[in-house]
């Protein structure tokens, strides 16, 4: 029992953040302005003048973790260069879990547990941040039309 505990302790969930520009960086920065610091939170980025692939630094990253991690990378732009380098890496480890479509719901959520997800609850929370993407002025106009037909 203490075996299994101590185990559990050591493990962890890492997010890696990689993204173009400086998306990675300020996320990181928002989600730890909310929790707090996070040290299993990563933030690597393609930039203009890159000295080296985005793959290099997620692999030195990944091979740093200790096996029993939970890993999620979570991308930027769906068939952007980003997204289709971190694709190359998921043969080597099959393991992780590459989401794209990043934002603050879906980085908070992931930040915020201490335990690996289960699929179900990975397609939830991937849901849930879908749903955050609301044009808010339609939402408003639709209210403002429900009040109108309430009266």
């Amino acid at each position: 029992m203490k075996e299994t505990q101590e185990r559990s302790w050591m493990r962890m969930n890492r997010i890696i953040l990689a993204s173009h520009g400086g998306l990675s960086a300020g996320m990181k920065d928002t989600v730890q302005m909310i929790l707090g610091e996070m040290p299993n939170l990563y933030a690597l980025a393609t930039l203009r003048d890159e000295t080296e692939p985005i793959t290099v630094a997620a692999r030195r990253l990944l091979e740093g973790f200790a096996a029993e991690d939970a890993v999620y990378i979570v991308t930027d732009v769906m068939g952007g260069s980003v997204n289709n380098e971190m694709l190359t890496l998921l043969p080597e480890y099959p393991a992780v879990h590459l989401i794209c479509g990043m934002n603050a719901s879906l980085v908070l959520t992931l930040a915020s547990n201490d335990e690996a997800l289960t699929q179900d609850e990975l397609a939830e929370c991937i849901a849930d941040a879908k749903a955050q993407i609301i044009d808010c002025n339609l939402l408003l106009k639709n209210a403002a039309q429900d009040e109108e037909d309430d009266l």
